[in-house]
């Protein structure tokens, strides 16, 4: 079983290969409301290593580049998510 750390890092990893935050890919593999319906991918939360939940950010840079991306585990979707959005606007002023 994945810890903590191996989920945040993977979060962290999903968002910045694909420059969205996690969140999307559980939009799209489960549909908003997570009822399967309008799930565009549903096959995306079967892809070893990508995460379909909440709490993955990429990191990007005024001009909108992606350099990485930050991932928080052991909340909620939403604290997690919330976490990753104070660090990214901690260090926010550094990516211009």
């Amino acid at each position: 079983m994945q810890g903590l750390q191996d989920i945040a890092q993977n979060k962290a990893i999903t968002s910045s290969l694909y420059a969205a935050p996690t969140r999307t890919f559980a939009d799209l593999s489960f549909g908003v409301k997570r009822d399967g319906v309008n799930a565009g991918l549903p096959g995306a939360a079967f892809v070893p290593g990508l995460v379909a939940f909440a709490g993955g950010l990429p990191i990007k840079t005024a001009t909108g580049d992606v350099v990485g991306g930050i991932g928080v585990s052991g909340g909620s979707e939403d604290q997690d998510e919330s976490c990753a959005q104070a660090g990214l606007n901690a260090v926010s002023k550094s990516l211009n």
